[in-house]
């Protein structure tokens, strides 16, 4: 089954830079199966605007528990990248939703990890 996925924007994320606005760009991953990166949205800061298209050729049959890993970073010039959060896709229940409409819209909540002091 091919699918083409379309990562157009992210809203309200969490500020991981503390000087001018951060670069994020995405990482968009199924495991064993698909992996791309998406380009860097220079000074997107909190909302970013990405527009990105990519063709993914899922098997007809998904193993369970299967997902789409969206991992959001913020580039940085010299230190490593940081990570912004991430988020989820079951698979299971996107070919559920695909059975019955050619497209799925969805709002993806990103998952931040909690900062340890």
């Amino acid at each position: 089954m091919e699918l083409i996925l379309t990562l157009r924007e992210a809203r309200n994320l969490k500020r991981t830079q503390l000087l001018g606005a951060q670069d994020p760009y995405c990482n968009v991953s199924i495991p064993n199966i698909f992996d791309a990166t998406t380009e860097v949205h220079h000074h997107g800061g909190s909302n970013p605007w990405w527009n990105a298209s990519f063709l993914l050729s899922v098997p007809e049959t998904i193993p369970s528990g299967l997902t789409l890993a969206v991992h959001i970073k913020n580039a940085m010039h010299v230190l490593p990248d940081r990570s912004i959060g991430m988020a989820r896709v079951d698979l299971d229940a996107l070919a559920t939703a695909l059975a019955t409409d050619d497209i799925y819209h969805e709002w993806v909540p990103v998952l931040h990890k909690a900062r340890r002091h």
